[in-house]
């Protein structure tokens, strides 16, 4: 994708860009309003269901896709690598443990999950903060990409996130 020259090209280019990412905004808004309120009350509109059968079945599935507490990664290389390596990598493993559930990156993780099987998608931004890593989770409706046809992030020529600025 080619940016144009000129500020005034460019910020009309990046408009209708960002208009274009965001087209289908207000309808998957309504949409998930509607699958978020049969997740919380069991009923299109929000109201309580005598039961609520909706938020049990999507926890009970969200704990068999995933769980923060059984989340191991492990390091591995060649067999044929000297030993050294091999206490390196698994070293590195164990300090990938620890960061991965220090920072709260499992718990988002598990939020994600959640919060995909009632709206169809979430997201996990992964910023560098003070302390480390800072997992934020993004809700579908404040993300909007180019094309809708195409499910992975990389192959989209743009992608585009509304957020909140504040003072701080």
């Amino acid at each position: 994708m080619r940016f144009p020259r000129g500020s005034k090209k460019l910020a009309d280019w990046s408009r209708e860009l960002i208009d274009e990412c965001f087209a289908s905004r207000t309808a998957r808004r309504d949409q998930t309003k509607l699958f978020t309120g049969f997740y919380w009350g069991g009923t299109a509109d929000g109201t309580q269901a005598p039961y609520n059968r909706c938020f049990s079945h999507v926890d009970r599935l969200a704990s068999f896709l995933f769980s923060p507490t059984d989340t191991r990664f492990s390091l591995e290389g060649d067999p044929a690598d000297d030993p050294s390596v091999i206490d390196l990598l698994q070293a590195g493993g164990r300090h990938l443990n620890r960061e991965f559930h220090r920072c709260g990156c499992d718990l988002a993780f598990a939020a994600g999950v959640n919060w995909a099987l009632v709206k169809g998608c979430a997201h996990i931004k992964q910023l560098w903060g003070h302390e480390g890593l800072e997992p934020w989770l993004v809700q579908p409706e404040s993300f909007g990409v180019l094309r809708e046809d195409i499910s992975d992030l990389d192959r989209q020529d743009a992608f585009c996130e509304s957020i909140y600025m504040t003072k701080a």
